[in-house]
């Protein structure tokens, strides 16, 4: 028992020393909110055996609908952000030689609270909300630059036997930050 109380008191610290402060931006259908972001690091093999270190980021955005209606959520998967201007995805290739998948989760928040018991502390909408996760893995991170990470989400009018969203209106959400504050 006190064990766990000691790992939930680090991932309590964890969790507010390397939140950003960044804004919620609100849109015509949507409001998106970067509740976390973090470094990663990892491992992997590469194509020959060879264990190749990995660094990345990790982003929870808290997604909210603004109009109470029955429209079905859509978004284009987070694949890659900016850093001074340059890919990510661009540098990952040059500097390893390849491409490496992202890895994302959408999960209404009570779900992700259950799963992963410490974001209660960053989840505002625990009830009713929806969480992207994206981790972006790739090459080695400068010590600081300014990332620009775009989230695309919308809501589309359900058609075909209320089962596909067509129609979908995709809104960007744009964030930006220096990886020196993380």
């Amino acid at each position: 028992m006190k064990r766990n109380i000691v790992v939930l008191f680090f991932m309590l610290i964890s969790f507010s020393i390397f939140a950003l402060d960044l804004k919620p931006v609100k849109g015509k259908l949507s409001k998106v909110e970067p509740v976390y972001v973090s470094k990663i690091q990892t491992a992997a093999q590469d194509s020959n055996g060879n264990e190749i270190k990995l660094e990345g980021l990790v982003f929870y955005f808290e997604i909210s609908k603004i109009r109470k209606d029955n429209s079905k959520f859509a978004l284009d998967e987070l694949r890659d952000f900016m850093i001074d201007g340059e890919s990510y995805a661009q540098i990952t290739k040059d500097k390893i030689g390849g491409m490496i998948e992202p890895d994302s989760t959408i999960m209404e928040s009570y779900k992700l609270i259950e799963a992963e018991p410490d974001t209660k502390y960053i989840v505002k909408n625990k009830k009713n909300g929806l969480i992207m996760k994206t981790i972006i893995y790739g090459a080695e991170l400068p010590k600081e630059g300014i990332v620009i990470v775009t989230v695309k989400v919308g809501w589309g009018k359900l058609e075909n036997n209320n089962t596909e969203a067509g129609n979908t209106e995709i809104e960007d959400f744009t964030f930006a930050f220096n990886l020196k504050d993380l």
